[in-house]
């Protein structure tokens, strides 16, 4: 999207930048990218912006879809002061506000900075829903009796279905003669999971996620049960 800027010559480093010429279209692609679940980190954007819409009520416009972005005002007269800002904007700890002129060495570190901290509410954040979830999944388990195993199995697989957001998946225990499929998300599924499954990976007693393909490998080992999880789809 846009044009990217050079690659930073920092090793692990890399941002993809795009350019908005007006405040509008600044707005208009932050909304796009907020309604695909691709938002912006951080955004530097000038005061004043003639003609149309001025920084702050692009930043007010734009804090009204994402509460989450970083945000640097950058300006060289003193339109506005920073607590006047923040009272108008919003999430004051998401928003700095520089003078001009800067050197290039600031930009740099503030969106190392700023970009960093983004990740690392963003982790939190996720780590949250993924606990709470994870907690539900539990009590439902908790709370409701199974009275076979075939009950167990698919509760079982269900919840981890929907722990990690899963289209696909077949839950399976390594018997004397081979292993055998206990619960899956549809006869089709058991089938194709089944046989996509690697023989090597089964073998090895350790969870394992390929982001390639989207598959989860989880194994089970207890009171002498020896099994799997083989999800696919997964979030």
């Amino acid at each position: 999207r846009g044009t990217p800027s050079e690659p930073s010559k920092a090793p692990g480093i890399s941002y993809q930048v795009d350019i908005a010429a007006q405040g509008k279209e600044a707005y208009d692609r932050v909304k796009d990218s907020f309604a695909k679940h691709e938002p912006y980190a951080l955004i530097f954007m000038d005061l004043r912006m003639p003609p149309g819409w001025d920084g702050l009520e692009t930043a007010q416009r734009i804090r009204a879809i994402d509460k989450e972005v970083q945000i640097v005002l950058m300006s060289a007269y003193s339109d506005y002061d920073q607590s006047e800002l923040a009272e108008r904007i919003g999430e004051p700890d998401k928003l700095l506000y520089i003078k001009k002129p800067f050197q290039t060495e600031e930009i740099k570190q503030f969106a190392l900075a700023l970009t960093e901290k983004w990740n690392m509410n963003r982790r939190e954040k996720d780590r949250l829903i993924l606990t709470n979830r994870l907690m539900r999944e539990n009590n439902f388990l908790t709370r409701h009796g199974h009275g076979t195993l075939e009950q167990a199995t698919k509760a079982i697989l269900t919840s981890f279905m929907s722990f990690l957001e899963a289209r696909a998946g077949i839950l399976q225990r390594q018997g004397a003669a081979g292993w055998e499929i206990l619960g899956s998300s549809s006869a089709e599924d058991a089938i194709a999971l089944s046989r996509k499954l690697p023989p090597a990976l089964a073998a090895q007693p350790q969870i394992q996620n390929q982001d390639k393909d989207g598959t989860t490998f989880i194994p089970l080992l207890c009171e002498g049960f020896r099994g799997h999880l083989y999800l696919s789809g997964k979030g």
